[in-house]
């Protein structure tokens, strides 16, 4: 192990995807697989477009885990092995057999890389995507729908910037009772850690490359269009974000039912959640999801149960992850 000051790595090698990709038994009897970067479950490279297990991936699982909600992380490429997804997997404490029952399509590798989810359609297994590119109408195999259009944005959050969401929506289970200011904001992005923007490099290359203007704290949302939603598109949440040449406000959070229409006229096979932070598939810390705070979890946790039709939505267990 080699240790350096401020700019310098810091490496422990242990076999921490391999543990991540078998499944932890929850007390809830729920179960989510987690997909994460692109071909390989064991590289250690963290430039762009990089394999192996993202952070913000990690610290889902772990959140969910704490919640008493069995949770693994896959790579995109190996998500329809059989082994993997499968679809039926035998509980080794019970002998009883599940099905999967949400998969999280985080976003931590690119859009082409976001498996095809019209197997996960015809099962009628529930999906949050956090891929920007695949709530659009089409483009890519993992596109749900959610958003009439081709695409969808992102918008990049930085240190000096509002890390706060407008709540629009205060009726639904996901969203209900959160606190907020008289406009209907609420914080869900915690302040920058004093030592979290030194790392500016890159693993294997002298630094002509910055990981995150901000080292390796980041903010980037999946956003939709507000008037581009699907008709059955529930928007929960919206964030102003300025486009030339004014500033509007995106959709950050949605929800769709099941039976509600998507943005083919076509009815939802299951529940569907538009999650909010995107982990930069195409570079960046892919850590985006640590920056989430106790507000920003418990809307996470939330959306997941309700995703997964669990009655009380608002059982959540807040995590710090650390």
């Amino acid at each position: 192990m080699t240790r350096k000051a401020t700019q310098g790595i810091l490496i422990i090698a242990v076999l921490a995807l391999m543990a991540s990709s078998g499944w932890t038994q929850g007390t809830t009897g729920k179960h989510v697989t987690i997909t994460t970067r692109a071909a390989s479950e064991f590289a250690l490279d963290f430039a762009a477009n990089t394999q192996g297990a993202a952070p913000g991936d990690i610290a889902m699982q772990i959140l969910l885990q704490d919640n008493g909600i069995s949770a693994r992380v896959v790579p995109d490429k190996s998500f329809y092995d059989p082994a993997v997804l499968g679809d039926i997997w035998e509980d080794m404490d019970t002998g009883e057999t599940h099905t999967v029952d949400l998969v999280i399509l985080s976003g931590s590798s690119g859009s082409s890389d976001v498996p095809d989810v019209q197997p996960l359609f015809q099962q009628e297994i529930p999906i949050m995507m956090g891929e920007h590119v695949c709530l659009a109408e089409e483009g890519r195999p993992g596109s749900i729908k959610m958003y009439q259009g081709t695409s969808t944005g992102h918008g990049e959050l930085r240190n000096n910037e509002i890390r706060q969401i407008k709540i629009v929506n205060k009726e639904h289970p996901i969203t209900q009772g959160i606190a907020t200011d008289a406009e209907g904001f609420v914080q869900v992005f915690r302040d920058p850690y004093p030592s979290e923007g030194l790392f500016t490099g890159w693993f294997n290359t002298v630094p002509k490359q910055i990981i995150a203007r901000d080292g390796l704290y980041e903010n980037r949302l999946a956003l939709g269009s507000v008037t581009d939603k699907a008709a059955g598109t529930v928007i929960l949440a919206e964030i102003p974000i300025e486009y030339a040449p004014s500033e509007s406000m995106r959709a950050c959070l949605a929800v769709i039912e099941k039976g509600a229409l998507l943005a083919d006229g076509t009815p939802a096979p299951a529940r569907m959640v538009h999650w909010m932070s995107n982990e930069e598939g195409s570079g960046g810390p892919h850590r985006n999801f640590l920056a989430l705070n106790a507000t920003g979890r418990t809307l996470f946790i939330r959306a997941c149960r309700w995703a997964m039709g669990m009655e009380d939505v608002t059982a959540v267990v807040n995590s710090s992850l650390y």
